[in-house]
Protein backbone atom coordinates (compact mmCIF):
# COMPACT_ATOMS: atom_id res chain seq x y z
CA UNK A 1 0.00 0.00 0.00
CA UNK A 2 2.67 2.50 1.02
CA UNK A 3 4.65 2.07 -2.20
CA UNK A 4 1.58 3.14 -4.17
CA UNK A 5 1.33 6.35 -2.19
CA UNK A 6 4.93 7.15 -3.05
CA UNK A 7 5.17 6.12 -6.69
CA UNK A 8 1.84 7.08 -8.21
CA UNK A 9 2.29 10.88 -7.88
CA UNK A 10 5.71 10.51 -9.49
CA UNK A 11 4.25 8.46 -12.33
CA UNK A 12 1.54 11.04 -12.91
CA UNK A 13 4.05 13.88 -12.87
CA UNK A 14 6.26 12.09 -15.38
CA UNK A 15 3.32 11.41 -17.66
CA UNK A 16 2.14 15.01 -17.61
CA UNK A 17 5.49 16.02 -19.05
CA UNK A 18 4.53 14.36 -22.37
CA UNK A 19 1.05 15.74 -23.17
CA UNK A 20 1.38 15.04 -26.90
CA UNK A 21 1.17 11.31 -26.19
CA UNK A 22 -1.05 11.34 -23.15
CA UNK A 23 -4.54 12.16 -21.97
CA UNK A 24 -5.76 13.26 -18.53
CA UNK A 25 -9.42 13.20 -17.55
CA UNK A 26 -11.36 13.76 -14.36
CA UNK A 27 -14.69 12.45 -13.17
CA UNK A 28 -17.23 13.16 -10.45
CA UNK A 29 -20.41 11.30 -9.63
CA UNK A 30 -23.27 10.98 -7.17
CA UNK A 31 -24.62 7.52 -6.24
CA UNK A 32 -27.69 6.64 -4.21
CA UNK A 33 -25.53 3.99 -2.49
CA UNK A 34 -21.94 2.79 -2.87
CA UNK A 35 -21.91 -0.95 -3.59
CA UNK A 36 -18.64 -2.90 -3.65
CA UNK A 37 -18.83 -6.48 -4.89
CA UNK A 38 -22.45 -6.73 -3.83
CA UNK A 39 -21.89 -5.23 -0.36
CA UNK A 40 -23.03 -1.74 0.64
CA UNK A 41 -20.18 0.55 1.72
CA UNK A 42 -22.52 3.40 2.69
CA UNK A 43 -25.90 3.62 4.39
CA UNK A 44 -26.96 6.35 1.99
CA UNK A 45 -25.71 8.50 -0.86
CA UNK A 46 -22.06 8.60 -1.92
CA UNK A 47 -20.11 11.31 -3.71
CA UNK A 48 -17.24 9.89 -5.76
CA UNK A 49 -14.57 11.33 -8.02
CA UNK A 50 -11.19 10.73 -9.52
CA UNK A 51 -8.57 11.48 -12.13
CA UNK A 52 -7.17 9.22 -14.86
CA UNK A 53 -4.01 9.41 -16.94
CA UNK A 54 -3.53 7.32 -20.08
CA UNK A 55 -0.58 7.10 -22.45
CA UNK A 56 -0.47 5.97 -26.08
CA UNK A 57 1.80 3.09 -25.00
CA UNK A 58 -1.11 1.53 -23.11
CA UNK A 59 0.08 2.62 -19.67
CA UNK A 60 -2.48 4.23 -17.39
CA UNK A 61 -2.69 5.41 -13.79
CA UNK A 62 -5.32 7.05 -11.67
CA UNK A 63 -6.84 7.82 -8.34
CA UNK A 64 -10.43 7.61 -7.13
CA UNK A 65 -12.17 8.44 -3.88
CA UNK A 66 -15.50 8.01 -2.12
CA UNK A 67 -17.10 8.52 1.25
CA UNK A 68 -17.77 5.25 3.11
CA UNK A 69 -19.08 4.28 6.52
CA UNK A 70 -18.53 0.52 6.44
CA UNK A 71 -15.83 -1.71 4.97
CA UNK A 72 -16.58 -5.18 3.54
CA UNK A 73 -19.93 -5.23 5.30
CA UNK A 74 -18.57 -5.90 8.77
CA UNK A 75 -17.90 -4.28 12.12
CA UNK A 76 -15.16 -1.97 10.86
CA UNK A 77 -15.81 1.58 9.78
CA UNK A 78 -13.93 4.27 7.86
CA UNK A 79 -14.97 7.72 6.68
CA UNK A 80 -13.22 7.82 3.28
CA UNK A 81 -11.74 5.46 0.71
CA UNK A 82 -8.96 6.38 -1.71
CA UNK A 83 -7.96 3.99 -4.50
CA UNK A 84 -4.64 4.35 -6.35
CA UNK A 85 -4.08 2.22 -9.43
CA UNK A 86 -1.91 1.76 -12.50
CA UNK A 87 -1.47 -0.78 -15.26
CA UNK A 88 -1.13 -1.55 -18.97
CA UNK A 89 -3.72 -2.29 -21.62
CA UNK A 90 -2.59 -4.14 -24.74
CA UNK A 91 -4.02 -6.41 -27.43
CA UNK A 92 -3.42 -10.04 -28.35
CA UNK A 93 -5.28 -10.51 -31.59
CA UNK A 94 -8.87 -9.45 -30.95
CA UNK A 95 -8.52 -9.75 -27.16
CA UNK A 96 -7.85 -6.69 -24.99
CA UNK A 97 -5.67 -7.44 -21.94
CA UNK A 98 -5.61 -5.27 -18.82
CA UNK A 99 -2.82 -5.96 -16.30
CA UNK A 100 -2.30 -3.82 -13.23
CA UNK A 101 -2.61 -3.22 -9.51
CA UNK A 102 -4.72 -1.19 -7.11
CA UNK A 103 -4.20 0.06 -3.55
CA UNK A 104 -7.14 0.69 -1.22
CA UNK A 105 -6.47 3.33 1.43
CA UNK A 106 -9.01 3.99 4.19
CA UNK A 107 -8.99 6.96 6.53
CA UNK A 108 -10.07 7.01 10.16
CA UNK A 109 -10.34 3.22 10.33
CA UNK A 110 -12.10 2.12 13.50
CA UNK A 111 -13.40 -1.14 14.89
CA UNK A 112 -16.81 -1.30 16.51
CA UNK A 113 -15.16 -0.98 19.93
CA UNK A 114 -13.39 2.20 18.83
CA UNK A 115 -9.85 0.86 18.52
CA UNK A 116 -7.75 2.05 15.60
CA UNK A 117 -7.48 -0.50 12.81
CA UNK A 118 -5.50 -0.27 9.58
CA UNK A 119 -7.43 -1.82 6.69
CA UNK A 120 -5.23 -0.71 3.77
CA UNK A 121 -4.47 -3.45 1.26
CA UNK A 122 -3.40 -4.00 -2.35
CA UNK A 123 -4.66 -6.17 -5.20
CA UNK A 124 -3.22 -7.22 -8.52
CA UNK A 125 -5.61 -7.79 -11.42
CA UNK A 126 -5.82 -9.30 -14.89
CA UNK A 127 -8.67 -8.49 -17.25
CA UNK A 128 -9.61 -9.89 -20.66
CA UNK A 129 -12.26 -8.47 -22.97
CA UNK A 130 -13.55 -9.64 -26.32
CA UNK A 131 -16.56 -8.03 -27.97
CA UNK A 132 -19.33 -7.56 -25.39
CA UNK A 133 -17.70 -9.85 -22.77
CA UNK A 134 -15.21 -8.69 -20.14
CA UNK A 135 -13.69 -11.00 -17.50
CA UNK A 136 -11.46 -9.82 -14.66
CA UNK A 137 -9.71 -11.43 -11.71
CA UNK A 138 -8.28 -9.73 -8.60
CA UNK A 139 -5.82 -11.21 -6.10
CA UNK A 140 -4.70 -9.85 -2.73
CA UNK A 141 -2.08 -11.57 -0.55
CA UNK A 142 -3.17 -9.53 2.49
CA UNK A 143 -6.89 -8.78 2.24
CA UNK A 144 -7.98 -5.91 4.51
CA UNK A 145 -4.52 -6.11 6.11
CA UNK A 146 -5.53 -9.34 7.86
CA UNK A 147 -2.79 -11.67 6.54
CA UNK A 148 -5.20 -13.73 4.44
CA UNK A 149 -5.43 -14.24 0.68
CA UNK A 150 -8.45 -13.27 -1.38
CA UNK A 151 -9.55 -13.82 -4.97
CA UNK A 152 -12.38 -11.98 -6.70
CA UNK A 153 -13.51 -12.87 -10.22
CA UNK A 154 -16.14 -11.08 -12.25
CA UNK A 155 -17.64 -11.23 -15.73
CA UNK A 156 -19.69 -8.54 -17.47
CA UNK A 157 -21.74 -8.59 -20.68
CA UNK A 158 -22.53 -5.19 -22.22
CA UNK A 159 -24.84 -4.62 -25.17
CA UNK A 160 -25.38 -1.32 -26.96
CA UNK A 161 -29.01 -0.50 -27.70
CA UNK A 162 -28.01 2.59 -29.68
CA UNK A 163 -25.20 5.14 -29.80
CA UNK A 164 -25.95 6.47 -26.31
CA UNK A 165 -27.70 3.65 -24.42
CA UNK A 166 -26.38 0.28 -23.26
CA UNK A 167 -27.49 -2.52 -20.97
CA UNK A 168 -25.26 -4.79 -18.89
CA UNK A 169 -25.35 -7.90 -16.71
CA UNK A 170 -22.58 -8.83 -14.29
CA UNK A 171 -21.71 -11.68 -11.95
CA UNK A 172 -18.88 -11.94 -9.44
CA UNK A 173 -17.49 -14.38 -6.87
CA UNK A 174 -15.54 -13.56 -3.71
CA UNK A 175 -13.30 -16.18 -2.08
CA UNK A 176 -11.31 -15.23 1.03
CA UNK A 177 -9.00 -17.85 2.53
CA UNK A 178 -10.19 -17.42 6.11
CA UNK A 179 -13.59 -17.86 7.77
CA UNK A 180 -12.45 -15.25 10.31
CA UNK A 181 -13.00 -12.57 7.68
CA UNK A 182 -15.75 -13.46 5.28
CA UNK A 183 -17.63 -16.30 3.69
CA UNK A 184 -17.34 -16.99 -0.01
CA UNK A 185 -20.27 -15.54 -1.87
CA UNK A 186 -21.52 -14.41 -5.27
CA UNK A 187 -22.77 -11.00 -6.34
CA UNK A 188 -24.91 -9.97 -9.29
CA UNK A 189 -25.91 -6.75 -11.01
CA UNK A 190 -27.70 -5.58 -14.10
CA UNK A 191 -28.84 -2.27 -15.46
CA UNK A 192 -28.99 0.35 -18.13
CA UNK A 193 -26.68 3.29 -18.82
CA UNK A 194 -27.44 6.44 -20.80
CA UNK A 195 -24.78 8.83 -22.11
CA UNK A 196 -25.59 12.46 -22.78
CA UNK A 197 -23.59 15.36 -24.19
CA UNK A 198 -20.49 16.83 -22.50
CA UNK A 199 -19.42 13.64 -20.74
CA UNK A 200 -22.57 13.27 -18.66
CA UNK A 201 -24.07 9.81 -18.06
CA UNK A 202 -26.72 8.18 -15.87
CA UNK A 203 -27.02 4.58 -14.73
CA UNK A 204 -29.81 2.59 -13.13
CA UNK A 205 -28.76 -0.79 -11.74
CA UNK A 206 -30.03 -3.59 -9.52
CA UNK A 207 -27.36 -5.10 -7.26
CA UNK A 208 -27.65 -8.29 -5.19
CA UNK A 209 -25.65 -10.95 -3.37
CA UNK A 210 -26.51 -14.51 -2.38
CA UNK A 211 -24.97 -14.01 1.07
CA UNK A 212 -27.08 -13.10 4.12
CA UNK A 213 -24.24 -12.43 6.51
CA UNK A 214 -20.55 -11.59 6.33
CA UNK A 215 -18.08 -12.40 9.09
CA UNK A 216 -15.61 -9.56 9.65
CA UNK A 217 -13.12 -9.59 12.54
CA UNK A 218 -15.18 -12.38 14.12
CA UNK A 219 -18.37 -10.27 14.23
CA UNK A 220 -21.50 -11.27 12.33
CA UNK A 221 -22.99 -8.38 10.35
CA UNK A 222 -26.34 -8.94 8.61
CA UNK A 223 -26.51 -8.24 4.89
CA UNK A 224 -29.74 -8.49 2.96
CA UNK A 225 -29.53 -10.60 -0.17
CA UNK A 226 -32.52 -8.80 -1.62
CA UNK A 227 -31.66 -6.68 -4.68
CA UNK A 228 -30.91 -3.00 -4.18
CA UNK A 229 -31.67 -0.35 -6.78
CA UNK A 230 -28.80 2.08 -7.32
CA UNK A 231 -29.18 5.32 -9.29
CA UNK A 232 -26.12 7.32 -10.29
CA UNK A 233 -25.06 10.29 -12.34
CA UNK A 234 -21.50 10.88 -13.53
CA UNK A 235 -19.62 13.64 -15.31
CA UNK A 236 -16.31 13.06 -17.14
CA UNK A 237 -14.24 16.08 -18.14
CA UNK A 238 -10.87 16.75 -19.72
CA UNK A 239 -8.03 19.06 -18.74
Amino acid sequence: MNFKRLTLPAILAAGLATPAFADVTGNIGVFSEYMFRGVAQTTGAAVQGGMDYSHSSGFYAGLWGSNVNTVAGGGTEASNELDLYSGFIFKAGDVNIDLGGIAYVYSEDKEAAGAENNLDFVEGYLGLSFGPLAVKGYYSPDYLNKSVESIYTTATLTFALNDSTSVFVQGGYTDVDSTALTETYADFSGGISKSLADGLSFTLAAVATDNREVITNGTLAPISDEPKLVISGKKVFGF
